[in-house]
């Protein structure tokens, strides 16, 4: 699969510093947790002989469109990656509508995987990573929106609700 990480338009930049540093989030108590899709971290046994007091990482927790409306329990430091089909042709992207901080934030610069078979920069999935920064509740809202017409609404929405420890 034909990998690119395509960076942000400065008017993109701002909606997004503006979403994710917004008023807060709501604090309401989440639904019942659910499994979450997970990846075993690779740990060296060399370097947890090296560091023995070194807390293990948790593994991280994938989400795709499929998962909208779960409720997950994740702990302080681990990722969480949101993987999101996006037309890239009509000029459409998911935007984070919601403040996460101080229970989230995001983790790197959201990245867009071309589709196999995809002409570049068409059908593809956009990966955006989070960590939990802090004890509390937190709604990560994404909204499909066409990039031209922030103001006019969303395509489609999905949410996505967390418990950090």
């Amino acid at each position: 699969m034909l990998h690119q990480s395509f960076y942000l338009s400065g008017a993109l930049c701002a909606v997004l510093a503006a979403g994710l540093l917004a008023g807060c989030g709501k604090s309401q108590e989440p639904p019942a947790a659910a499994a979450p899709t997970q990846s075993a971290p690779e740990e060296d046994a060399r370097s947890k002989q090296a560091i023995p007091d070194k807390p293990r990482s948790a593994p991280t927790v994938t989400l795709t469109d499929a998962d909208a409306d779960r409720a997950l329990a994740i702990k302080r430091g681990q990722v969480v990656e949101v993987r999101l089909p996006a037309d890239r042709v009509g000029g459409f992207s998911w935007i984070p509508a919601e403040n996460l901080l101080p229970v989230m934030s995001t983790d790197g610069v959201p990245e867009f995987e071309i589709a196999d078979g995809a002409p570049a920069g068409t059908m593809g999935t956009e990966i955006w990573r989070f960590i939990g920064r802090g004890p509390g509740h937190a709604h990560l809202v994404f909204e499909y929106r066409q990039l031209t017409d922030l103001a006019g609404a969303a395509q489609r929405t999905v949410v996505y609700h967390f418990d950090v420890e």
